[in-house]
């Protein structure tokens, strides 16, 4: 019989020889003998250590096995005689046929083991050659400031620069997990190791890596704008000046922030590169709060402290309070969105009101109550609050005060007082005589008179035809006043 013969430089592991096989197989059927000819037989697979192939066996690219399992002589076993049980022997050629199916299995085990060994040669081969080819590259870390289709703004952390890169789906971009990604996972605040290939400055491969380090939840946050840091009050953190501060996909700048807000930081070595708001403020504004007295405005139990009617409120849910000496309190629920401003107009808030009833002692009078007249016969309905009123009448001393309303009813009591008219004896003389004699433009007669003038200030003058008119200014304020003149001619 005809051994397999192989290529000498394949590695075969174990030599199986088809003699050796049907040797063991003949004692095989010795030892046991036939059951009933082909009726009841037991699958003998165990070839022992002459059926080992191994884990190298290697039959090259063009393996034939043709005639190699040829037959020369072939031998047919020897006939079995009967068995105890009083069975037949078997057939004529029975053991044969058993020897030919054992020598088929075990040429097709063979047949696949050769297959599998050559597979993994040609998908190991396929490997090779798809591996990529080394590129000669720099590598440095960018972080991505624009992203339009397959262009990108990406800045140099080395040295600050901004450069422009078009991406192709050629360029190997690796996530942390090792898994390959598409350029379109690629968005704006990314911090990415670059590899440019020094020949033609392009793009050759994007790395996501664990040097990129990130803080999460970063909160009760305080920026130093001038020395360029960002900190929880326990760890402090630089920042470049081209570092990215972003909202929602949006720029904003480090001076937006609050101490509201929570943001995540990612930077490489000690430098903060990308500054992404997870939670944003928002504004409360107060208008109309001149109309509250006391106004005073919590969030969440706490006082807020405005600037320009303007306070800074963390986005979310809250409970706005609101009291005042003129209203009453009040507590609603109210959602700041991020970035966005939330007013409360005062004048739309319920006041505290009362009725103010005025008691005055002259019938014929005007009454007028924070710069407005009112009907001082009519009950004045005023918010809880402080109010100038005045009150006049002829003949009688001008009221001028303040009322408070506190309360739902308030009575007001104004008693005018009256004006007591004193009068003086005036006597004018003139020379010459004859002269008209005129008090705050009113006649009060001809010199040389004595008369009756109320205490007051006067504008006296004194005319006579030929002569040049005369004037002086005079306070009459005593029981007895004498004016004389001398007249000048024209």
């Amino acid at each position: 019989m005809k051994e397999y013969n192989f290529d000498e430089n394949k590695s075969m592991g174990e030599t199986v020889r088809i003699d050796d096989i049907k040797l063991k197989l003949n004692e095989m059927e010795e030892q046991n003998g036939y059951d009933d000819g082909y009726d009841d037989y037991e699958d003998y697979d165990d070839f022992g250590d002459t059926a080992d192939f191994g884990d190298t066996a290697d039959f090259g690219d063009t393996t034939d096995f043709g005639d190699t399992a040829e037959y020369d002589d072939y031998d047919e076993p020897p006939v079995k005689k009967r068995n105890k049980d009083g069975g037949r022997p078997g057939r004529n050629g029975s053991g044969g046929g058993r020897t030919i199916i054992y020598v088929v299995a075990a040429v097709i085990l063979v047949i696949v083991v050769a297959l599998a060994v050559m597979f993994a040669m040609n998908s190991s081969t396929s490997g090779n050659d798809t591996e990529e080819e080394e590129v000669d590259a720099e590598y440095f870390y960018g972080v991505v400031v624009s992203v339009s289709d397959n262009r990108f703004e990406i800045i140099d952390t080395e040295d600050g620069t901004t450069g422009f890169y078009t991406l192709d789906s050629s360029v190997n971009i690796t996530k942390e997990d090792g898994r390959k990604a598409a350029y379109s996972t690629i968005t704006r605040g990314d911090i990415i190791y670059i590899g440019m290939a020094n020949e033609t400055g392009d793009i050759v491969s994007i790395e996501y890596t664990d040097d990129v380090w990130e803080k999460e939840s970063f909160d009760n946050i305080e920026v130093d704008t001038e020395k360029m840091t960002i900190s929880n009050g326990i760890t402090t953190y630089e920042y470049d000046k081209n570092t990215l501060f972003i909202y929602s996909g949006d720029f904003i700048s480090a001076e937006d922030l609050s101490s509201e807000d929570v943001v995540t930081l990612s930077g490489v070595k000690d430098t903060v590169w990308t500054v992404t708001i997870e939670k944003y403020h928002g504004f409360i504004k107060i208008e109309n709060g001149d109309k509250i007295e006391n106004l005073e405005i919590t969030i969440d139990g706490e006082a807020v402290e405005f600037k320009d009617n303007i306070a800074t409120v963390s986005a979310g849910t809250h409970k706005l309070g609101i009291s005042g000496s003129n209203i009453d309190t009040l507590s609603v629920d109210i959602h700041i969105s991020n970035g966005e401003t939330y007013s409360v107009d005062m004048a739309a808030v319920q006041e505290k009101t009362g009725v103010l009833t005025l008691k005055v002692n002259v019938e014929d009078c005007i009454a007028v109550v924070d710069g407005r007249q009112v009907d001082v016969d009519s009950p004045v309905v005023l918010s809880f609050g402080s109010y100038t009123i005045s009150v006049s009448a002829e003949g009688y001393k001008t009221y001028t005060g303040t009322v408070v309303i506190s309360e739902p009813l308030v009575e007001a009591d104004i008693e005018l007082e009256k004006i007591e008219v004193q009068t003086a004896s005036i006597t004018v003389d003139s020379n010459p005589s004859g002269a008209t004699v005129y008090a705050n433009n009113a006649v009060i007669g001809v010199t040389p008179f004595t008369t009756q003038i109320n205490y007051g200030d006067y504008q006296i003058t004194i005319k006579k035809d030929g002569y040049v008119d005369y004037n002086l200014s005079t306070t009459v304020d005593e029981a007895q006043k004498t004016i004389s003149v001398l007249l000048t001619e024209e």
